[in-house]
């Protein structure tokens, strides 16, 4: 679809007013779930990156960060977009970059906000080959399992470590590669979860993590 408008404000509820799909319940609560440990996870390690910098280094902003994360969800609902997460690659950035204040990120913010606006802009933008943004996040996502292995040496029991990581890896990449067919006869919110290997990876990481922590305590006691 061509471009003609110069300036676009965005409107409202575009796709329409809102409505309960109540197929789609169990899979929001199991991504809700996912996006809550991903932003306490990705402050985790952001305060780590920034710890090297800074020696009084703002922590447990988890509350904050909460407060704001539901702002932009609400945002994004009601303006027809999708709501901005925290994730970890913030982390890999600042190593990457060696930016860690917070004046260049709201710049950056700011200047995203302006340029939405107008369509001609982020239709050029729009246009960009995916390759070429894979290109550009490349050395922040590199940055981002350099600071993941270096969370693994934190971690006192290796060999759980090694099985959550392993089970949750292997279910994750594993479904990817499963045909859409195969989930054809099942309920619409159980398919849109099997299908999501992030989704049923990250579940099924935190489901052993439990598992693993309640029989470590039973043979404890």
């Amino acid at each position: 679809t061509p471009v003609t408008d110069i300036i676009r404000f965005p409107s409202l509820f575009v796709f329409g007013m809102p409505r309960v799909e109540w197929n789609m319940v169990i899979t929001v609560i199991f991504v809700t779930l996912l996006l809550l440990t991903n932003m306490l996870a990705s402050i985790r390690v952001v305060q780590k990156v920034v710890s090297k910098y800074e020696e009084n280094a703002a922590s447990d902003r988890f509350k904050q960060a909460g407060i704001i994360t539901g702002i932009n969800q609400l945002l994004g609902g009601l303006f027809s977009a999708i709501g901005p997460v925290a994730i970890s690659g913030s982390a890999g950035f600042i190593a990457t970059t060696n930016i860690y204040k917070r004046l260049p990120f709201i710049l950056g913010s700011s200047f995203i906000i302006v340029v939405s606006i107008f369509p001609k802009i982020t239709s050029f933008f729009a246009a960009i080959p995916v390759a070429v943004g894979y290109a550009a996040i490349y050395p922040v996502f590199a940055s981002m399992i350099g600071l993941a292995f270096r969370e693994y040496e934190t971690v006192q029991d290796k060999e759980r470590l090694f099985k959550v990581a392993g089970l949750s890896i292997f279910t994750g990449v594993g479904v990817m590669f499963v045909p859409a067919g195969a989930y054809s006869t099942l309920p619409p919110f159980l398919a849109s979860f099997l299908s999501n290997g992030l989704v049923l990876g990250s579940v099924m990481a935190i489901l052993l993590e439990i598992l693993f922590s309640r029989s470590a305590a039973k043979q404890i006691s």
